[in-house]
């Protein structure tokens, strides 16, 4: 069981980033020329900069690289390993280390523990500490809890793709997972197209008639090509059937693309 949880953790880590990572799926008004990419790196770099997160790694490998324009990256797994490093700038976006995930619901350490443990971490490994300041969370996945740490940036009200999540074992002090969002953008427009009509378009494009709301987020992505694009991230509950969905809206002229649905 929980070998198939801490899967599932590094999957959320990976899928939670699709977005942070630069694609957004909807097309639109409001493109940004992207800075020219970095020169790439091969596999062997990539493993080398996911050995520096995490020393003691046994049979690190890097898969074919993954993605598509200025979104590709490689895939490095070991034992109990999870991570994707930047194809372009060597960056460990996501990074999962199974030995030091939660295993129990044991809360040890308090939240202004977990912040400098945080803190000291990004700080040993070179990665700056951006945006607002950091928040702590204790998330309850009820046979285990876990803190996350994050930083975020907001820009004209909308999230920008500069952000740091460091999580924390609860019961050891260990960090366990990092994600590390940093990409070059443009302060974006105001959006024409407010959050109550964001809300509408996702629930029609859906079918749904008057979804619950989960939230409806503002943020600053890219598509596969690399033009900046500012898009509403709406996740609605329906009614009676219990399914949910994430669907982006472009936040200019009100396109909406369903990302995914359970």
């Amino acid at each position: 069981m929980q070998k198939t949880r801490n899967a599932v953790i590094a999957a959320t880590l990976a899928a939670s980033f699709a977005l942070a990572g630069g694609v957004a799926i909807v097309a639109g008004a409001n493109p940004s020329p992207a800075a020219p990419p970095e020169p790439g790196i091969g596999r062997d770099a990539a493993v080398a900069r996911v050995r520096m997160l995490v020393p003691d790694a046994a049979d690190l490998h890097a898969s074919d690289m993954q993605g598509s324009g200025v979104n590709k990256f490689y895939p490095v797994d070991g034992k109990g390993i999870h991570a994707n490093v930047d194809a372009e700038t060597g960056r460990v976006r996501t990074l999962f280390v199974a030995d030091h995930a939660p295993t129990v619901a044991t809360v040890g350490i308090v939240p202004g523990q977990a912040l400098a443990i945080a803190k000291a971490y990004l700080r040993d490994h070179a990665i700056s500490e951006v945006g607002n300041a950091p928040e702590v969370t204790l998330i309850d996945r009820g046979d285990t809890k876990e803190y996350v740490v994050e930083w975020r940036t907001r820009v004209n009200g909308a999230w920008a793709p500069d952000t740091r999540a460091v999580s924390v074992n609860p019961a050891t002090g260990e960090v366990f997972a990092l994600q590390n969002q940093s990409r070059s953008y443009s302060p974006p427009p105001t959006a024409n197209v407010a959050q109550a009509e964001a809300v509408e378009a996702a629930a029609a494009a859906l079918g749904w008639d008057q979804p619950i709301v989960r939230d409806a987020e503002l943020y600053v992505s890219f598509d596969d090509q690399g033009s900046q694009r500012l898009v509403w991230l709406v996740r609605l509950v329906r009614l009676g059937g219990g399914s949910s969905a994430s669907v982006f809206v472009d936040a200019m002229t009100g396109a909406a693309v369903v990302d995914s649905r359970s």
